[in-house]
């Protein structure tokens, strides 16, 4: 099942309208819908917003695989050099678009792994 086809049944399983979706992502109602027909590809931000909105991890939306290869290449090399888990690996790709800091060099990302395995170890 592709993408359009997932976020389509997520939302009507959460029983929400297109314009319920807009309003708790502020995605426009004819960008949701274009996604949702397949006519365009949304970005890896929206799908956060859209698996936030639904109270689900972004690899309900994304088929299995895929999630790993839409990662920054920095960010790949850091989860392989670590053999981080999957689950880390998404929460630091999430802190990305919450955090004001740029995460531009495989030391960066080194830097917030450790900063969250420390948090996550308490």
């Amino acid at each position: 099942m592709n993408i359009s086809d997932r976020l389509r049944r997520t939302r009507k399983m959460s029983h929400m309208t297109l314009k319920d979706v807009s309003l708790k992502t502020g995605l426009s109602i004819s960008f949701l819908s274009d996604i949702e027909r397949g006519r365009t590809k949304p970005s890896l931000e929206t799908v956060y917003k859209l698996a936030e909105c639904y109270g689900i991890s972004v690899h309900g939306l994304i088929p299995e695989g895929k999630v790993k290869d839409t990662y920054p290449l920095e960010l790949q090399e850091t989860i392989r050099k670590h053999s981080i888990p999957q689950e880390t690996a998404e929460l630091m790709f999430q802190v990305r678009f919450r955090s004001d800091k740029k995460f531009d060099s495989s030391e960066d990302w080194e830097n917030l792994y450790y900063s969250l395995r420390t948090f996550l170890k308490d």
